[in-house]
């Protein structure tokens, strides 16, 4: 009776959805299509039901419950999914099967937002991270040392459980030792407990019920980090998720998510349990070229996170790339006037003469080198006489080595150069003029996600799912932008 005539009179001629539903039209879903086939039992669309998902994501929607109410009662829902009502069993579970398969989908996105000429014309990409909470609790976070406690704890309770339940069981069967059925036989037990109609027995086995779904967990957790050390934590809930400091010094349990933008288009995306954001340049570039590949020549811009030496001598064999990073310490704020003054940044490095200057004007010369995990450094050191007369002596001699040799000591690995080209650059007018626009690239999309839709968590768990949940936002996000812009209007014929 729901006629497909009063949708249209419902929803206005120019009501997004509309576009929302064409644009889909015009990127390339194959990597899910494909994987349902003409027979078998019957599905709904993959193309419809994928159409709902990146809808709700895209009104910051993300519950499973939530999502199945709008198709029952919202009309551009139903609009989206072809009258049919879809459950919320459904929807998890379409989620759950594809979200891993959102790489190429992402990819049309950005490829549809260079065509249409939404990138930017000057060529500027910028890259930056956000820490995004996993589904699971920081109070499940404990070291290998800890967790093996737990686990025995918990061992010798079942035990005292059970062999106080046989004790008092009068029907009490030989049970075989076998180990999977002396469990299929306690589990058995704990549910007829559970049904008991005595108010203690039943919370007994309930409790009983949680300590042996705890061990199976701290069990799991354990087996997939085999190389984790005793005094390293792993969270028992979703073990590939780290405890990390966030911006505004408070701790979550999650991963580290990292974007770069242009024009605010998510052109490369990632998700990484490592805390600290260095390592992540090199695979986010290599990525950016790959869903681009006739980018040419570009600017990158980076903050200070990514000012790692490894990573600016990277940047410097790449002539294609213009790359700002600020070189700005993150605690410079908090840092007296003395350690502005003695830091390792108030050491230059001269090239010619191959040798540091500190701050007072005295030289470093180079002494020898040393090798330490496959790499060489090269080690300078001030005269003793030189330390000895300086009034700052005892704040800047800060390391063990210094201390011990009662003189200034810095270790290069053959990038401190490029720090120093890289300070230099930043400080001219002209690179701060272009680095400004980092401000205004990457960070309103992270605002735009956690602020107005609500993403500061993920609704999935394991690493594969979580990592294409964070694709999914950076498809709707991409889709909005080209909805947005009204050259990519016309050319999807809205």
């Amino acid at each position: 009776m729901f006629a497909e005539h009063y949708l249209d009179d419902r929803l206005p001629a120019t009501h997004e959805v509309y576009a929302f539903d064409s644009l889909l039209e015009q990127i390339d879903i194959g990597a899910i299509t494909q994987t349902y086939g003409a027979e078998g039992g019957k599905v709904y669309s993959p193309r419809d039901m994928l159409a709902v998902l990146l809808y709700a994501y895209s009104k910051g929607i993300t519950s499973s419950y939530r999502i199945a109410t709008e198709v029952r009662a919202n009309i551009a829902f139903i609009f989206l999914a072809g009258g049919h009502i879809i459950s919320r069993r459904a929807i998890c579970e379409f989620r759950k099967r594809n979200v891993a398969l959102l790489a190429p989908i992402f990819s049309s996105t950005v490829q549809k937002a260079d065509k249409v000429g939404l990138l930017r014309d000057d060529k500027i990409f910028a890259i930056d991270g956000t820490k995004i909470a996993a589904d699971a609790s920081k109070s499940k976070t404990m070291t290998k040392a800890e967790a093996e406690t737990r686990r025995a704890r918990i061992d010798k309770s079942i035990e005292n459980f059970f062999k106080e339940m046989d004790e008092n069981d009068e029907k009490e069967e030989e049970i075989e030792e076998e180990e999977q059925k002396r469990h299929e036989e306690r589990m058995r037990k704990i549910h007829e407990l559970k049904n008991s109609k005595e108010k203690k027995p039943a919370k007994e086995a309930r409790k009983m019920e949680r300590l042996i779904q705890e061990k199976n967990a701290i069990d799991k957790a354990l087996e997939s980090q085999p190389e984790l050390k005793t005094d390293e934590r792993i969270n028992i809930t979703e073990p590939e998720s780290r405890l990390m400091k966030c911006g505004n010094g408070e701790y979550l349990q999650g991963f580290n998510a990292q974007i770069v933008t242009s024009n605010q288009i998510v052109c490369a995306i990632d998700l990484v349990p490592d805390e600290n954001d260095q390592a992540c340049l090199t695979p986010m570039v290599e990525q950016l070229e790959k869903e681009i590949p006739d980018i040419g020549a570009y600017k990158l811009l980076g903050d200070a996170g990514y000012n790692k030496g490894e990573n600016l001598a990277w940047l410097a064999q790449r002539e294609h790339i213009d790359a700002y990073i600020s070189m700005k310490d993150r605690k410079e704020d908090t840092k007296s006037e003395l350690d502005k003054a003695i830091g390792r940044n108030a050491f230059t490095y001269n090239e010619a003469a191959d040798h540091f200057v500190c701050p007072t004007g005295k030289t470093l010369v180079f002494q020898r080198t040393r090798t330490s995990k496959g790499t060489t450094y090269a080690i300078y050191r001030s005269q003793l006489s030189d330390c000895q007369r300086c009034e700052g002596r005892h704040a800047c001699l800060s390391t063990s080595a210094d201390l011990k040799a009662g003189a200034k000591i810095i270790e290069d690995n053959g990038t401190l150069r490029f720090r120093n080209a890289m300070k230099e650059k930043m400080a001219e007018p002209s690179a701060k003029e272009i680095y400004a626009n980092r401000a205004i690239e990457p960070e309103p999309v992270w605002g735009q996600w956690k602020k107005n839709l609500g993403f500061r968590r993920f609704r999935m768990r394991k690493y594969q799912s979580m990592r294409g949940e964070l694709m999914l936002m950076a498809i709707v996000s991409n889709l909005k932008k080209l909805l947005a812009d009204e050259s990519s209007r016309e050319a999807v014929a809205i």
